[in-house]
């Protein structure tokens, strides 16, 4: 049985995360990756697809699938601070979204029922990661994908520090055991992509160039700056793969 004892904490410190001031260099690539996850989301599924986002957080990749006709639910263990505000955030918009509360551990659906499945930033906080994986394998149908993301811990920008997991995090991952847990849990990695190119002296640049000339040429910035991260994946602040359940 996994341990449940984090949750008490998570959704305290997530919610101090999220109404935190955010440092607009983050904020800039923040949304860059939004939008490169949602194209790709986009790109990988149908109209009609049966779309299900495990640790859905405030729901904006959802609502975006829905935007596009795809068939969305979302699952999150978090009430006051996920659901609550997807579940606003769906009725503003107008947009079909399916939520419900629960954990990437013991997934509430049949197996083999959705087409694709997202876990975007979601599996460095969840107790038991290779049971996500299995669940989230379980509830795939034959040859299904799977969109996953997570932040790195031991990239450029942390080379000259001490390895250290931030409190709101399970575990913490680099490239190769990340690699490693998806195969082992039964997935093969069609693609992968690497973003966020931070080098200590780059962000404190990226922080001068944002004060004096503002958000656009920021971002065009961190955009130039992404492709250091996709061809040198280990430098990459987080990564994105796109893998095909393994029968």
């Amino acid at each position: 049985m996994p341990n449940f004892r984090y949750l008490r904490s998570l959704d305290e410190k997530l919610a101090e995360c999220r109404k935190g001031k955010i440092n607009s260099v983050i904020r800039v690539y923040w949304n860059l990756n939004y939008e490169a996850i949602v194209k790709k989301a986009v790109d990988v599924t149908s109209r009609d697809d049966l779309v299900l986002d495990v640790g859905c957080g405030t729901g904006s990749f959802l609502i975006a699938l829905s935007k596009e006709g795809r068939r969305c639910w979302g699952l999150d263990p978090l009430r006051d601070v996920s659901l609550r505000p997807a579940k606003e955030q769906a009725g503003k918009e107008k947009m079909s979204v399916f939520l419900c509360q629960g954990v990437g551990e013991f997934l509430p659906f049949e197996s083999a029922v959705f087409d694709v499945v997202l876990c975007l930033s979601t599996l460095q906080h969840v107790g038991n990661q290779r049971m996500t994986l299995h669940e989230i394998r379980r509830v795939l149908k034959s040859a299904g994908l799977l969109l996953i993301s997570i932040p790195t811990i031991k990239n450029i920008s942390t080379f000259f520090r001490e390895r250290k997991i931030p409190s709101y995090f399970t575990k913490g991952f680099d490239i190769i055991d990340f690699k490693k847990i998806l195969v082992d849990g039964g997935f093969r990695i069609l693609h992968i992509k690497g973003s966020g190119f931070f080098p200590p002296p780059t962000y404190r640049l990226l922080n001068v160039i944002y004060y004096l000339f503002g958000e656009r040429l920021t971002s065009k910035m961190v955009e130039s700056l992404d492709v250091f991260a996709r061809v040198w994946l280990s430098a990459a602040s987080s990564l994105i793969v796109l893998c095909e359940k393994e029968d």
